[in-house]
């Protein structure tokens, strides 16, 4: 379980202002959680899962896993959080080596994070790919050599492989194509009800979002505006920015239906 508790961050602009990056909130993801996070760019998501993945410090208050603070895991216990944890970003091309093979990429934390032998890393490299219908033949390749919906699919493999309890997934399809978007989402889904983790979908869409949450979480800048079960969000927003954006999504699902 994450629990952030009062968390913030601030940092010092260059005029020696302070920016305001995320004023203090209450968020809890458990195992079997799934809580989508969404805003427009700058409204604090990113600095967020920063925070959650423990690459920041809050100025205030705390994140932490389990029982400790994520900040200040070391040893055993933050090797168990990078296994518990992990992320799926939005850029694949600069989250893999280019020089390196997609099998190394993807194998890489089943040596290094759950201490398996090559052979053994190599069949479970092979056992996870097939879950995400993944051609075997691609793993010899580079990334370069792939598409983006493939290399992405290699960059959910490598997150799943060491079993993760909480998936944060950050822009992770944004950039996709409409129809690859959603053979990934259901990937994400079929992964989440088959193993029980948790996931954090962060992102300024609302379709996406909605479709893969049971929880909506909707920032604006730096704060949670409204929080809730999605049918609730996006049928009876409370908040006036949650309803100009859920308005916009509305008219675009009905524009969308009444083209087809």
């Amino acid at each position: 379980m994450i629990t952030a508790k009062a968390a913030a961050k601030q940092y010092r602009g260059r005029d020696n202002t302070v920016v305001h990056a995320l004023n203090p909130l209450d968020l809890v993801i458990e195992p079997g959680d799934r809580v989508g996070i969404i805003g427009e760019s700058g409204s604090g998501k990113s600095t967020l899962v920063r925070l959650l993945l423990g690459l920041e410090t809050p100025s205030a208050g705390s994140i932490r896993y389990q029982d400790g603070e994520v900040s200040q895991l070391s040893g055993d216990r933050l090797r168990q959080f990078r296994r518990d944890v992990q992320l799926v970003g939005q850029d694949t091309t600069s989250s893999f080596d280019p020089l390196r093979s997609l099998r190394d990429a993807v194998r890489r934390p089943a040596l290094e994070i759950l201490g398996l032998t090559v052979a053994e890393a190599d069949a479970a490299v092979d056992e996870v790919l097939a879950s995400l219908a993944v051609d075997p033949e691609l793993a010899s390749r580079r990334p370069s050599q792939v598409s983006g919906g493939q290399r992405q699919r290699f960059a959910i493999a490598r997150a799943l492989i060491v079993s993760p309890r909480i998936l944060i997934c950050d822009e992770s399809v944004s950039a996709l194509d409409v129809s690859v978007q959603g053979a990934v989402l259901n990937e994400f889904k079929d992964f989440a009800e088959r193993s029980g983790a948790g996931i954090v979908f962060v992102s300024h869409g609302v379709p996406a979002t909605a479709f893969i949450s049971d929880r909506l979480v909707v920032m604006h800048g730096g704060d949670v505006v409204e929080q809730g079960e999605v049918s609730q969000v996006v049928n009876r927003p409370k908040h006036p920015y949650t309803a100009r954006l859920m308005g916009a999504y509305r008219k675009l699902s009905a524009d969308e239906s009444s083209a087809a």
